[in-house]
């Protein structure tokens, strides 16, 4: 924002360019949704390094959502690349897709 309002006085291309360098530097969170399951609070509490937490209805071949904030942006499928875990996109919502998809899931949650 102040970037933006630094040089909105005179918008030019070199103004422009600038905001485009500073904005290519923010980083942003990425996060995909997997599954869910309830479990009870001293569940989590006996949770130790190498237990498996089985979800409901995940399964490795779905295709999952990829949100930018609360924003559903792209559809992915998780994979593994050079033993690292990853995932692939397979689709870019528009902006009318995804306030679509946040709406018919009733708010933030996906």
């Amino acid at each position: 924002q102040y970037w933006y309002s630094s040089v909105r006085k005179g918008t030019t291309t070199e103004n422009l360019m600038i905001i485009k360098e500073k904005l290519n530097e923010v980083f942003v969170n990425l996060i995909v949704e997997i599954g869910r399951i309830e479990i009870k609070v001293k569940d989590v509490l006996s949770l130790r390094i190498g237990d498996y937490i089985k979800l409901d209805k995940a399964k490795i071949r779905d295709n999952y959502l990829l949100k930018i904030g609360d924003k559903a942006k792209f559809e992915c499928r998780p994979g593994i690349i050079s033993k690292r875990m990853a995932i692939q996109i397979l689709k870019v919502y528009d902006f009318n897709e995804s306030t679509k998809i946040i709406n018919n899931e009733g708010g933030n949650e996906l």
